[in-house]
């Protein structure tokens, strides 16, 4: 008798002993799932601090364009904030008219939109110097009447001659940046 009641005693133990270690198994599975969330909200609350690295002019012109003046609004193409923006346009690049730059301290943009800004430019070539919190970056414009409308290309690439946008329009008109 005393053997039987060993045995059940050990029967007892060794399933105390796999139930134990199976709600440590699920309790560690938990916590796991728990910390890799707590690591995804803290890299979330970085990025907003940080913010974006990015934006860039987009001009404003009405349909039917003939020439003149036209307004540019800078775009966040992001979907956090850029920090610090300020922007310097050095004007008619492919002359030696007026090199002098036009200086704008733009401040924050939030994420994803536009921000109007009193920014007018006359027909042309230009080159607009982009700083931000964190980066630098070059945006190549050039814009006059084509086709009874607004011919545009543009291009933002960085120093290291990474591009970010290209965009020409209407098709047909020139476009600033090499084609591969």
């Amino acid at each position: 008798m005393p053997t039987v009641l060993v045995f059940v005693g050990a029967i007892i133990v060794a399933s105390g002993t796999f139930w134990a270690g199976y709600r440590q198994s699920k309790s560690s599975a938990t916590i796991k799932a728990q910390s890799a969330k707590i690591i995804e909200l803290q890299e979330e609350s970085i990025k907003a601090i940080k913010g974006a690295d990015i934006c860039y002019l987009l001009p404003h012109a009405p349909l039917g364009y003939a020439g003149g003046k036209i307004s540019f609004m800078i775009l966040n193409p992001n979907n956090l904030p850029v920090f610090d923006v300020c922007i310097d346009i050095l004007r008619n690049i492919n002359t030696t008219i007026d090199m002098s730059p036009l200086h704008y301290e733009i401040g924050n943009l939030i994420s994803y939109g536009v921000k109007n800004t009193v920014i007018e430019l006359e027909p042309g070539y230009y080159q607009v110097n982009i700083r931000v919190r964190n980066k630098k970056y070059t945006q190549m414009i050039h814009f006059e009447p084509f086709q009874g409308n607004l011919g545009y290309s543009s291009s933002v690439s960085d120093f290291q001659g990474n591009y970010f946008l290209k965009t020409t329009s209407p098709e047909g008109f020139p476009s600033i940046y090499p084609i591969k």
